[in-house]
């Protein structure tokens, strides 16, 4: 851009902020002889399908190696999230004129240039700054990594400045009219004489004491209760960042262990659909090969003696408007032979398997009991779950017990 930008001391203020617009493009390294074979292609080229990944991302990464080779030919645009066969005929066979996503180019190319000029800028500034005060080393500056840094130096110091304080709940046992006894907990207010913290929490645990004695043996009334059924419907398909935590909470893999098996299961096995997917959300033409998919899948060992009930509405989770550059992972119609896995390839594509065989599954169901009753001026607040149905639970967690609670 400029000789005078090489200097890393005072003299570079003076001809400071930098000027690095337009951005100058030059092939990384290892990189080159790709970059170069792609321009003897282009030469030999009478039109381009950019195929790149359909966000804004994907569409700048294919423009800027056509604009490094000044292509100016024929350039038609393929749309592919959904790698399942029918939608990627689909999509070739509706290829868009390039120039229709002019605007997605601009905008990766906006934040591109915004996150380039100023990380650089502000890196070198604040650099030359503190090394004038004695600091040896980078002041590394960026658009996303600063605030985050900042998040957790300001979570650091509140944790570090953080003093004990103490609060106080109060719960009571009250016996209905059949003889059953059930727990509410005390809903304190103002009026009540306790000192509450910011939260309406009781700091002072005396008056409690004081309080659970007095309220032995007292008559309660209820105020109002509610029954209301609550439906919890199966976690969404995984995308790369939640199975990397799955994987690590279940069996201990780090992300890069999670990351390179999906690799495998992808490239190797073939079982998989695009692995680092960050979207969790299938199109509607995954839901049609569903119908295809799913029975194969059911005939593995593993899922014998699951029972698909046909009347499961349409899980939420296939969506074509909240489909990204790609769709959540789930597997392909090549089914593998898991004795061929090894142990771990076979425990993450059971779990990939698990979540979207529970896509067609009913949802949990709970009903939930909740009421307020008053004892000697007191509130009381009591809420109890009984479990109507597990539903998807059955399937994916079949070793959780019934919550046992009082009607």
């Amino acid at each position: 851009f400029d000789e005078r930008y090489n200097s890393w001391d005072e003299s570079l203020k003076s001809v400071m902020p930098m000027q690095l617009y337009p951005l100058v493009y030059q092939p990384i390294e290892d990189k080159k002889n790709q970059v170069k074979l792609i321009g003897k292609l282009l030469k030999k080229a009478s039109s381009v399908v950019h195929g790149g990944d359909i966000d804004d991302e994907g569409q700048l990464l294919v423009d800027e190696v056509l604009m490094y080779h000044k292509w100016n030919g024929k350039t038609e645009r393929v749309l592919i999230s959904d790698m399942s066969a029918g939608a990627v005929k689909k999509a070739v066979n509706n290829l868009r004129n390039n120039e229709d996503f002019r605007g997605q180019y601009l905008k990766g190319y906006a934040r591109s240039a915004g996150d380039y000029i100023y990380g650089i800028n502000m890196t070198r500034y604040l650099t030359i700054s503190a090394q004038s005060k004695g600091y040896s080393g980078v002041v590394s500056v960026g658009r996303v990594q600063t605030p985050t840094l900042g998040l957790i130096v300001d979570r650091y110091v509140k944790n570090k400045a953080h003093s004990s304080s103490f609060f106080y709940d109060l719960t009571v046992g009250i016996k209905n009219n059949k003889g059953r006894v059930f727990h509410a907990t005390l809903k304190p207010k103002d009026k009540d004489g306790f000192t509450l913290d910011e939260k309406s929490r009781i700091t002072e645990e005396s008056l409690l004491a004081q309080l659970k004695e007095s309220l032995v043996g007292m008559d309660v009334k209820v105020l109002d209760r509610a029954n209301t059924l609550k439906k919890t419907y199966p976690p969404l398909p995984y995308n790369i960042a939640r199975l990397q935590q799955d994987m690590n909470n279940k069996y201990g893999y780090t992300a890069d262990e999670t990351l390179a098996i999906t690799q495998s299961l992808r490239e190797e096995h073939k079982c998989i659909t695009y692995n680092r997917s960050d979207c969790s959300y299938l199109s509607e033409e995954q839901y049609l090969e569903s119908s295809k998919l799913l029975p194969l899948l059911l005939k593995m060992d593993e899922y014998s003696l699951l029972k698909i009930d046909e009347e499961t509405p349409k899980s939420k989770a296939f969506n074509d408007k909240n489909i990204t550059a790609h769709t959540a992972i789930i597997p392909t119609f090549s089914l593998p032979n898991l004795s061929a896995l090894n142990e771990r390839e076979s425990n993450v594509y059971l779990a990939i398997a698990n979540l979207y065989i529970a896509q067609f599954l009913p949802p949990k169901e709970v009903m939930n009991i909740s009421g307020s009753f008053d004892c000697n001026g007191f509130t009381f607040n009591a809420s109890y779950n009984n479990v109507v149905s597990k539903g998807y639970e059955n399937f994916l967690k079949p070793q959780v017990d019934d919550e046992d609670e009082p009607d």
